[in-house]
């Protein structure tokens, strides 16, 4: 029987290295897909806050109702806060008719202004600023995630491969050693073929025993002199089969 060689080692790790470097960059590679989508929700959303409250605010301007559209606008900061850290409206004179900020440090802020002309030559520069960190955190959290699982997860193959080449070692010696003890007792069946011919060719009777004087071997002429043939006197004591007398 061959060795087994099911699993050759080199093959085993490399295609394990292979699997997990393909899956850490695909993984990646979705994990950024993903980010920027959000991203780029988010930013839409913020977008579309300052579109709509421009148009609130224009309204109120052009009827010359600034402390409305002050009060509209901080009111909307307000109830928008998860997503807006700060909003600021300031006329061309330098008068600030709104402000609001949540007093936090944003890490990943993003600012969209829109400039509002109203009545004749008249502006105002409306400032939002959102707050992404959420969708980094989340990011952030999800290739940790990713990350744990995939080292987890490659601790527990390595473990698997250590075990598996162990096995396949153990059957190898198995088979090295089974081979082995083949090869003897071919040896052993070949010399003992060859006592066969060598007891049979000799004219005078001869007998071949064990260590306990149990008959292995008879040729022809001892089976004639003692009247046992080989298959009936094999395993009995030499002494059964024959009894010595001295002359």
């Amino acid at each position: 029987m061959a060795p087994h060689r099911l699993f050759q080692p080199k093959v085993l790790w490399v295609s394990c290295a292979a699997f997990y470097l393909i899956t850490g960059l695909l993984s990646t590679w979705f994990i950024l897909k993903d980010h920027g989508r959000e991203l780029s929700l988010a930013k839409k959303a913020c977008d579309a806050d300052a579109a709509w409250l421009k148009s609130q605010v224009y309204n109120l301007l052009q009827e010359g109702n600034y402390r409305e559209a002050g009060s509209l606008a901080v009111d909307f900061a307000k109830n928008h806060s998860d997503r807006i850290d700060a909003l600021r409206i300031e006329m061309a004179n330098g008068f600030v008719l709104a402000n609001y900020s949540r007093q936090s440090m944003v890490i990943h802020p993003y600012r969209v202004r829109e400039d509002i002309h109203y009545s004749y030559r008249n502006k105002a520069i409306l400032t939002i600023t959102a707050d992404l960190s959420p969708v980094f955190d989340a990011t952030y959290s999800h290739s940790f995630q990713v990350t744990a699982t995939l080292f987890v997860s490659l601790a527990i193959t390595v473990l698997l491969l250590r075990q598996l080449l162990l096995r396949q070692e153990a059957l190898n010696q198995l088979d090295s050693e089974a081979k082995r003890r083949r090869m003897i007792q071919d040896s052993l069946k070949r010399e003992k073929e060859r006592l066969v011919v060598t007891l049979e060719s000799i004219s005078d009777g001869l007998v071949a025993t064990d260590r306990q004087a149990r008959v292995e071997l008879m040729n022809r002429e001892a089976q004639r002199l003692t009247g046992w043939s080989l298959g009936q006197a094999r395993g009995m004591r030499v002494n059964e089969i024959f009894t010595i007398q001295d002359t």
